[in-house]
């Protein structure tokens, strides 16, 4: 997993705003029980590189695309600017949601029930 997580994190290119190299460190760890859960991770941003920490995969897993989808794609390749913060993040729910577009995929509801 962290080798994978690593080639993502690559091919996103992510140039440093210091002169510093800027790491993103998958653990597999220990978090704090009002938020653990197999898909709860814990983020934390700084100048000098991320820390994602999960007791699963599945919480490393979403919280790679939740760090991916905090990068400012604007400036290009050139430079991805985050911000510095820490999230705590826990699915409310055992489950997954899925959205089903009515407007244009018009289904019956034992079909969408199935």
């Amino acid at each position: 997993l962290q080798s994978g997580a690593e080639e993502l994190i690559s091919t996103i290119t992510m140039k440093p705003t210091s002169t510093t190299e800027y790491s993103v460190e998958l653990v597999i760890g220990t978090l704090p029980e009002d938020i653990a859960g197999t898909e709860s991770y814990s983020m934390e941003i700084k100048a000098q590189g991320t820390t994602i920490i999960a007791s699963h995969a599945a919480g490393l897993f979403y919280g790679v695309m939740s760090f991916v989808g905090l990068l400012d794609i604007t400036n290009g390749r050139e430079g991805m600017p985050v911000k510095e913060m820490t999230i705590y993040d826990k699915p409310r729910f055992d489950y997954r949601g899925h959205q089903i577009d009515s407007a244009r995929n018009f289904r019956t509801k034992e079909s969408v029930m199935q």
